[in-house]
């Protein structure tokens, strides 16, 4: 889902495709599994200078007058409302967001793409080329994300790849156990042939089990796994625009286009523009001393995460590809 909701008037469009598809073109040869680092480095960094020279030169000419594009609003269904995983894929919107260039804020409504399901709604403001860009990396990420931690069974795959998927993703044994039809959720003998078959299918791909015996809270391991995935997401991305850098007069241009994407933003949400600083009375300062002495006097509780799900998230934010495929071809509408 895709709306806009003012009329735009872009340099041609052919362009704008012509450079998402050599961008897209240049992550798929840094996603590729015999590329080395050092080469991937650089090919993400030339795929942001391409966007980053887009902007720039889209920008320099509505600055001049030759040019007449205007950020506008759409909005993207962002996930179902009763997505056990909302607060990630949320902040992964966020960060593709704010890499691409693009404001967003959000709401609950409807979701004409998902069966008029009630789903979280990005409300993004920004330049089409930005937008197009933006919804174009996180449909490939919110895809292999969906992938890793709700994978579903594979008849195409081998019982020992549908078990490492199922198992990886913090699948319970006596679930996998039911999904392979080997037994029931009590039988016990079933899942001690998940666990065989999990460490078979680790062992060929020399990698140690992650989810093996007993003391392994899944809901902790999951939670674990989306939090990391999510900041290796926003690592790779920020690592991207550095390697593409730009040079001081391309910092001035863009940040002109950040201030029109910003007042365009504000003018379409009044009520999430910054208010000016006013001076706190003294019962206000007060109250926050308050405030901060309760929290200080608060039991510190060490917060629970589990190891091997932050390894895991991480490994899989590391192999999802940022390349924009998936998004380019899923039949959810860019346009």
């Amino acid at each position: 889902m895709s709306e806009n909701t003012t009329r735009i008037e872009d340099v041609p469009q052919s362009k704008l495709d012509d450079i998402l598809r050599k961008v897209q073109g240049l992550l798929s040869k840094a996603e590729h599994a015999n590329t080395g680092e050092a080469e991937a480095d650089a090919f993400r960094g030339k795929a942001e200078e391409l966007m980053q020279r887009y902007r720039i030169e889209e920008s320099m000419l509505i600055n001049s007058g030759t040019g007449n594009a205007v950020p506008v609003l759409k909005t993207w269904g962002v996930c179902a409302s009763d997505s056990p995983f909302v607060n990630t894929l949320y902040a992964l919107m966020y960060y593709v967001c704010e890499h691409s260039g693009v404001r967003m804020t959000y709401t609950w409504g409807p979701d004409p793409d998902n069966d008029g399901k009630r789903s979280l709604l990005a409300k993004m403001v920004g330049y089409e080329s930005d937008l197009r860009y933006a919804i174009m990396l996180y449909v490939t990420i919110h895809m292999t994300f969906s992938g890793k931690m709700e994978p579903k069974f594979d008849a195409a795959l081998s019982d020992e790849d549908n078990v490492y998927a199922l198992r990886n993703s913090g699948v319970s044994r006596a679930r996998i156990a039911v999904i392979m039809g080997w037994g029931d959720m009590h039988d016990g003998p079933s899942h001690a042939k998940v666990t065989k078959v999990y460490k078979k299918a680790c062992e060929r791909r020399g990698e140690d089990p992650l989810l093996v015996g007993r003391g392994n809270s899944l809901t902790l391991f999951r939670e674990s796994y989306a939090q990391a995935f999510t900041a290796e997401i926003n690592r790779r991305l920020k690592a991207m625009r550095t390697q593409a850098g730009v040079n001081n007069a391309g910092e001035l241009v863009l940040a002109n286009r950040k201030e029109n994407v910003a007042e365009a933003f504000y003018n379409e949400f009044p009520e999430l523009r910054p208010k000016p600083y006013k001076e706190p009375t003294a019962a206000e300062r007060a109250a926050a001393e308050r405030r901060y002495q309760r929290a200080l006097r608060r039991k510190y509780t060490e917060p629970k995460y589990s190891e091997i799900g932050l390894k895991a998230g991480t490994k899989a934010a590391q192999d999802a590809d940022l390349t924009g495929r998936s998004g380019a071809t899923t039949a959810r509408k860019l346009d």
